[in-house]
């Protein structure tokens, strides 16, 4: 699969790290290079794993209410609003999302919507499950064999190089009439609108600048200056962090690109090329995503210029993504979409 052109089947998704789509020669390459001698699934966790601690040392008050904030986000708002006109009494619901190997959102927060959003007449009960490497090359873990009317997943599937056994077990977790939303995962499509690219492209570079303009009159900036004169330097650089704890911890012997860790840490990353070094898929496509005989009831792209959050930013790029949004309804940088479980169209 490239750019979300073919469809993806469940029964095609379990990529496994054998597969030529998963890019093994690079990924070989790679580990051979920094002196890593692991199995590759141990490899993908290293690098995930120091991400994960670089990120923690950068923001250590503000990651998780990052995370938080995402899980608030009002595609995801939509969809539960989506399953509360197609609930008929109280439904058993599973949220799933990422443990602290991963960097998606943790099924708390997203549980924590789930019950602000839903009635709560409507709500049997809400289990959470926190998915970890472990469960790569396994189903997600049962609940103890519990079926669920509802099961949402959040910010998690991107982050899942192997995603066969997660969608399978999602899928025959539900009964009929029973709904899956997967919520925020990246849209392939964008990566193929030469003209949202050329759009982001404008937005970042215009950013560039008001940045560069405000700093002029900035006593934060002129003092980070000074003391970047002296020696200082502030330990903002994720990649450099990460590859340092893997120095320190596992012996690499030498530093992973910025571009190779982006990859290896959200494996699913849309990519321009098809030559890039990817492992996973070359990002989703709701609109061509096959969950066997289920049906898509309700589909939204969104951030057609790459922001999740738009407060803060100059009205115009307000106002222009919302034009990009009527232009171009089902190509934004992220979706977030609804099945409804062994319901043919």
């Amino acid at each position: 699969m490239t750019g979300g052109r073919e469809a993806l089947s469940v029964r095609d998704a379990a990529i496994e790290l054998e597969d030529p789509e998963v890019c093994v020669p690079h990924l070989s390459n790679t580990m051979e290079r920094v002196g890593c001698s692991a199995e590759p699934e141990e490899f993908l966790t290293m690098v995930a794993l120091a991400y994960r601690h670089a990120l923690k040392t950068v923001a250590p008050s503000g990651v998780e209410p990052l995370f938080r904030e995402e899980a608030s986000h009002g595609a995801f708002v939509d969809g539960l609003k989506q399953v509360c006109g197609r609930l008929h009494g109280p439904a058993e619901m599973l949220v799933v999302g990422c443990a602290d190997d991963y960097l998606g959102c943790d099924a708390r927060y997203a549980a924590e919507v789930l019950r602000e959003v839903v009635p709560r007449q409507k709500i049997a009960s809400v289990y959470s499950i926190n998915l970890t490497r472990d469960d790569l090359n396994r189903p997600v873990r049962s609940c103890g064999g519990l079926q669920f009317d509802l099961v949402v997943s959040h910010s998690l599937l991107h982050f899942i190089p192997e995603l066969g056994a997660v969608l399978r077990r999602i899928v025959t977790s539900l009964p009929e009439s029973g709904m899956y939303l997967m919520a925020h995962e990246p849209n392939a499509r964008f990566w193929l609108n030469q003209k949202l690219l050329e759009e982001r492209r404008r937005m970042a570079a215009g950013e560039l600048a008001r940045g560069r303009r405000q700093q002029l009159f900035s006593l934060a900036a002129y003092t980070t200056k000074l003391r970047l004169i002296v020696g200082w330097r502030p330990p903002m650089d994720l990649v450099r962090l990460a590859n340092q704890y893997l120095t320190q911890r596992h012996a690499f012997h030498a530093n992973l690109s910025p571009h190779e860790m982006a990859r290896i840490v959200d494996p699913h990353r849309p990519a321009d090329g098809a030559n890039e070094f990817r492992i996973g898929l070359n990002g989703f496509d709701a609109r061509n995503l096959r969950l066997g005989p289920n049906r898509l009831a309700w589909a939204r792209s969104y951030d057609h210029l790459g922001y999740v959050d738009y407060r803060g930013l100059p009205d115009k790029w307000v106002r222009h993504n919302r034009e990009l949004e009527q232009a171009y309804p089902d190509d934004g940088v992220n979706w977030t979409a609804l099945w409804i479980v062994n319901q043919p169209a």
